[in-house]
């Protein structure tokens, strides 16, 4: 079950997060309608075609407290490129800073849907 993996993701130390909850086919969200409070995930991430919808609150009240990422399936170049982007504050590239940058605490931050100016 999904339970049973994110417990197994904890115990190895890991961050579990919904991939592409807002897609239609193959998430979640779209699977349950809704995600568990009791999910265990550390984030939900989102498609750059929702970062709206999430942001006037329609989509946020689905996915619960949940942090959002974005992301970009990134099959071809261009779409990595010109796709989503994280802008993480974090001391060192580690689970646990990445874990206190999605909780937003002691001075780390996780921003999501940040995009490359060309």
């Amino acid at each position: 079950s999904a339970q049973q993996v994110m417990s197994k993701v904890s115990e190895l130390g890991g961050l579990g997060v919904a991939a592409h909850v807002d897609k239609t086919s193959f998430s979640l969200l779209m699977s349950l309608g809704f995600i568990p409070e009791d999910s265990g995930l550390a984030a939900a991430e989102i498609s750059r075609i929702h970062l709206e919808e999430l942001q006037e609150k329609r989509l946020k009240a689905r996915i619960g407290n949940l942090t959002y990422i974005t992301n970009s399936d990134a099959h071809w170049l261009s779409a990595f490129l010109e796709g989503p982007k994280n802008k993480i504050t974090v001391e060192a590239l580690t689970i646990a800073e990445l874990r206190l940058a999605l909780a937003g605490k002691k001075g780390r931050c996780w921003e999501a849907g940040v995009f490359v100016q060309q």
